[in-house]
């Protein structure tokens, strides 16, 4: 089983090669009653008037039991039972989808989230802490708006979406982490959208060298700091390419690269074809 501590480099491996497709989006905002069985994987965002709620597997063993619980995220496995009470201040939304990458943990507690790349073993229910809530509700107000219309831009921008919501689950178990140092330095990483510092350049703001921040950066997320750069940079490729128009010269100007070959060299190697097919296909 993967160490948690690996668990953000890991769920970029996973995000890159999972086989996900979303079948039905949702926001609920009425007073309700109600039981179901589940027939698809699950990502629930409860936000309030949650009266009452039990969760149990298709045996009928107690996942989860609450009343009048806070904040919550739920990723359900299909044959999972829920029932709960709303009441009129309800405010919960529902994405569900296929794909077998999510499977049954080692116990009713947990759920497994694998590829051929790695696996990580997350809660099915994890507490979300209240200053976290507009961003998982503009995470969902988001695929919402590209699910409901589904031109090839936006199936793309769908799953991008569906991504970024199972991360950002994978990332509730990480606020623990040790490793002040790492942790800047990946923050670093994030904000640099336009790759236009040096990683010498940002492990020094870290108060770190170099070398003693590789370490510790590898040590934390089970890879370097380099390839870690990387993989941020071709996915926020993917990204500019199904939310923008622009062309791929554009594209790579924008994210730092001197080269336009460079550039299709490095995407055609992490997603197995060229940045102008992608964008004939998504536009």
């Amino acid at each position: 089983m993967t160490d948690s501590r690996h668990l953000l480099w890991i769920s970029d491996i996973i995000l890159y090669f999972m086989d996900i497709q979303m079948v039905y989006f949702n926001s609920f905002h009425r007073r309700e009653k109600h039981g179901q069985q589940l027939a698809y994987r699950w990502v629930m965002l409860h936000v309030s008037g949650l009266q009452w709620v039990r969760i149990s597997t298709q045996k009928n063993k107690t996942i989860y039991e609450a009343k009048k619980p806070g904040p919550f995220v739920f990723v359900g496995l299909p044959g999972m039972y829920s029932e709960s009470e709303y009441g009129s201040n309800r405010e919960n939304w529902v994405a569900m989808f296929t794909g077998e990458a999510i499977q049954p943990g080692r116990s009713k507690d947990n759920f497994l989230l694998q590829s051929d790349e790695g696996q990580v073993l997350i809660p099915v229910i994890q507490a979300l802490p209240h200053e976290d809530v507009p961003l998982w509700q503009d995470a969902m107000r988001r695929l919402q708006e590209v699910f409901v219309s589904p031109t090839p831009r936006n199936r793309l921008l769908t799953q991008l979406r569906t991504f970024d919501l199972l991360r950002r689950v994978l990332e509730l178990r990480t606020k623990s982490v040790t490793g002040s140092g790492a942790r800047r330095l990946k923050q670093l990483i994030d904000a640099d959208t336009n790759f236009a510092d040096s990683l010498a350049e940002l492990s020094e703001r870290c108060r770190y060298s170099s070398d003693h921040l590789r370490l510790l950066f590898k040590q934390v997320y089970g890879v370097v700091p380099q390839e870690y750069r990387s993989r941020r940079r071709m996915a926020l490729a993917r990204e500019l390419i199904a939310s923008s128009d622009l062309t791929v010269k554009e594209i790579a100007a924008q994210l730092g690269f001197s080269q336009v070959s460079h550039f299709s060299a490095a995407f055609k190697t992490a997603f197995g074809h060229t940045a102008s097919e992608a964008i004939r296909r998504s536009r």
